[in-house]
């Protein structure tokens, strides 16, 4: 997908191009990173594994927008050109598929991360929040695709691209358990958003609002091992319950970004 708004058709006249916004929502991104790695590892390869490896043909569009998608999530690199061009797994990829324990922090905040590296994703969440995909504000949303963003200079994007993109940027944050107000769980790769949106929406609103009472001081040693570290969020907040040597805090001291990612 180009940057620009226009570009000339096959008789040199302008025609309409939205700005890039992943073709395939996060879940299915995973699939394909997860079936490229069972081919590639962590190794470089040419476009020919990938496309054996998600069952395309070697120049099908589907092939080139599903490679977009995961560059733009951050979850593929490549280099070179021509036939020399050649793709790579991110270590944040490698992490999401082979992290042993599917709910385990760095796999969590690696999907997080995932989900709003997109540059569209990112403007979205900026400027509405949960709400900007929770379905509440579809038009709102659209209306700043197709119209507001042209007001401040950036490229808009058409209607069916608009459309896309807000289902799109939907089922990903979802999927990543960013909707979510009081915990970290997440749906299991492949696992896509295809319920009823209103019943969603219906849901996030009645849900019960716990009130948690105030931390008390904690006992230690806490429940479980050296260095296992306990985290639960809740109304924007972080509790943090764990018995920590030096490893176990320069180990936390790691993971502190994500947490804060989190919490914004």
């Amino acid at each position: 997908m180009s940057d620009q708004a226009t570009v000339e058709n096959s008789e040199g006249k302008p025609r309409f191009r939205s700005p890039p916004y992943p073709s395939i929502p996060l879940a299915k991104a995973i699939d394909r990173i997860a079936a490229l790695y069972s081919k590639a590892l962590h190794h470089s390869v040419p476009i020919a594994v990938a496309a054996s490896a998600w069952d395309y043909a070697g120049k099908s569009s589907g092939l080139f927008a599903t490679v977009a998608a995961l560059k733009q999530f951050g979850l593929m690199t490549d280099e070179g050109s021509g036939d020399k061009r050649r793709f790579k797994l991110t270590d944040s990829a490698i992490r999401i598929v082979r992290d042993p324990d599917p709910k385990s922090e760095k796999r969590i905040a690696a999907i997080r991360a995932a989900a709003l590296a997109p540059k569209i994703h990112s403007e979205l969440w900026e400027q509405y929040g949960v709400a900007g995909a929770s379905g509440a504000m579809d038009m709102a949303v659209k209306s700043y695709l197709t119209l507001d963003r042209a007001d401040g200079g950036a490229a808009p994007y058409s209607d069916a691209a608009a459309d896309e993109l807000v289902a799109e940027y939907r089922q990903t944050l979802t999927f990543a358990g960013l909707l979510e107000s009081s915990d970290v769980s997440f749906k299991e790769p492949g696992s896509e958003d295809t319920g009823n949106l209103k019943d969603e929406k219906s849901k996030m609103e009645q849900a019960p609002i716990v009130q948690h009472a105030a931390p008390t001081a904690p006992s230690f040693p806490p429940s479980g091992d050296l260095n296992d570290i306990r985290v639960e969020f809740f109304g924007g907040k972080v509790r943090i319950n764990a018995l920590m040597d030096k490893q176990g805090l320069e180990d936390l001291e790691k993971k502190i970004a994500a947490f804060k990612m989190i919490l914004s």
